[in-house]
């Protein structure tokens, strides 16, 4: 298992990047409430219950960069540890799923993503297995800077992100 240690300017969350576009937000937030409900994930341990400024959907949008279209992330923290991580882009969407903690402190996200779909993609005349994401199964631990109880920049491998708040 690789840790990463994302570290310099203060930052928000910045989980991983999957694909790429902007889309709709409010039906894939919907569809990411449901699919939480009993999904069993990841090898970190339960994020503390005491005032976690983490739980609930957050969102993200990313411009385009190097010829890449730009995509909405969407991270929902469950009060007992889990993360979804979606991203929706001109493609599609995909998904990772994992663990997360937030530091004693409270001045780094550490999440371990453990899972992911969909396993298969389709081209107009071909299907077949998905390619397995770099990132899965290593710890981030990301610098968090929470800007009041709706907006944070998380500072991850790819340049800090602000993330709001949607529930």
């Amino acid at each position: 298992m690789d840790r990463v240690r994302s570290g310099g300017r203060p930052a928000t969350l910045a989980l991983v990047a999957l694909l790429a576009t902007a889309g709709p937000v409010a039906p894939a937030v919907a569809q990411l409430q449901g699919q939480m409900q009993g999904q069993v994930l990841g090898q970190l341990p339960p994020a503390q219950a005491v005032a976690n400024p983490l739980v609930g959907i957050w969102t993200s949008n990313v411009p385009g960069i190097g010829g890449q279209p730009p995509r909405v992330e969407i991270v929902v923290f469950a009060p007992d540890g889990r993360v979804q991580h979606r991203v929706v882009g001109q493609n599609g969407q995909a998904d990772m799923f994992g663990r997360y903690r937030v530091s004693p402190d409270g001045r780094f996200l550490q999440t371990m993503f453990t899972d992911f779909a969909p396993k298969t993609t389709c081209t107009v005349s071909f299907c077949g297995p998905a390619p397995t994401p770099e990132n899965l199964f290593r710890q981030f631990d990301l610098p968090v800077t929470f800007q009041g109880t709706d907006r944070m920049q998380v500072e991850t491998p790819d340049g800090v992100r602000v993330w709001t708040r949607r529930r």
